[in-house]
């Protein structure tokens, strides 16, 4: 159609384009350019500085999974830190001092999990 239509084969290119962003979307492609203070991503591990060893074997299994997670330090920003008691209030875990880690595992708040229950959880 040369008289200003759309022609077969642009509208096929326009269909192929619109599937590949759908996907692309439905995998979470697109977070990279949607920037929050919480979507670090899907995983996201609590500690402080004196969290230690609970808060390093944690985050040791959850990188031998080939699991994306962020770790966030409660003691190195108060936003983060607002952020974690938000998030345990919303679940009713309220307590003056957090005991961590805390893990934010696709939503699904863990505080102070075991590695094992973590574990299970993502598989």
């Amino acid at each position: 159609m040369s008289n200003g239509g759309i022609s077969f084969k642009n509208l096929l290119v326009l269909a192929v384009i619109a599937v590949a962003v759908y996907f692309a979307w439905t995998k979470g492609l697109f977070k990279v350019f949607t920037p929050s203070r919480t979507q670090h991503s899907d995983v996201i591990i609590y500690v402080s500085n004196r969290c230690g060893t609970p808060c390093n074997r944690l985050a040791d299994m959850v990188r031998e999974q080939n699991v994306l997670f962020h770790i966030l330090n409660v003691d190195d920003d108060e936003e983060i830190a607002q952020e974690l008691r938000e998030k345990l209030d919303a679940i009713g875990f309220r307590q003056t001092i957090y005991r961590l880690p805390v893990v934010d595992l696709y939503g699904e708040i863990l505080p102070v999990p075991s590695i094992g229950d973590v574990k299970e959880r993502l598989r």
